[in-house]
């Protein structure tokens, strides 16, 4: 096969990779538990929350998991993996963050938790998140800049990924890429089966 059909078929599978009716198999879902298991035990399950899954996509907006007191560090290469010896894994990001989803055949439930660093905005923003299009939350954070916003999903509305939102009030940096701003971050991701 030519150059040019090798490129033809790499492009396919990517492309029949990226399509909502690919099937979420047991084998990925298998991989995802035994990855789970390892960072429990190995005191990284922080990382874990922010990790991309089978089921789960950390898209635009978002940074690479690091520690929440040092940006240089990434989830590679933060050592010790003792969570108190390098503080909370986390994802900055700007005015809006974008995760993708895929259900498992069943309802789901959605989970994200946060913080805003209201020292850096001077103000109590709010937090607007949506699941395809549709709000399922928004609040004005906390005093603490602490946020927690939970919904659940009926299996019927998920026929492939979903696009998930999170928007945050009085973030205006358009001369910035938003990756880089440091005003709210990610400190976990939680989207299991109902039970």
């Amino acid at each position: 096969m030519s150059g040019s059909g090798w490129r033809a078929v790499i492009v396919a599978v990517m492309v029949t990779g990226c399509t909502r009716e690919t099937p979420l198999d047991a084998e990925a879902i298998a991989r995802d538990e035994f990855v789970r298991r390892v960072a429990e035990r190995a005191g990284a399950s922080d990382f874990w929350q922010l990790s991309a899954r089978a089921d789960l996509v950390f898209e635009d907006g978002c940074s690479l998991p690091q520690p929440a007191d040092d940006p240089t560090v990434s989830a590679a290469t933060a050592m010790p993996l003792d969570r108190a010896a390098r503080g909370p894994a986390v994802r900055w990001f700007g005015p809006a963050a974008h995760l993708r989803v895929r259900g498992r055949g069943s309802d789901m439930r959605l989970r994200i938790w946060g913080r805003v660093d209201l020292q850096r905005l001077l103000t109590r923003p709010r937090i607007r998140a949506t699941f395809d299009g549709r709000e399922f939350d928004s609040r004005v954070v906390g005093t603490d800049g602490v946020f927690a916003l939970e919904t659940v999903v009926a299996a019927a509305r998920l026929d492939g990924w979903s696009d998930v939102y999170l928007e945050v009030s009085s973030v205006h940096h358009p001369l910035r890429d938003a990756a880089v701003l440091r005003v709210a971050r990610i400190e976990g991701v939680a989207w299991d089966p109902v039970e």
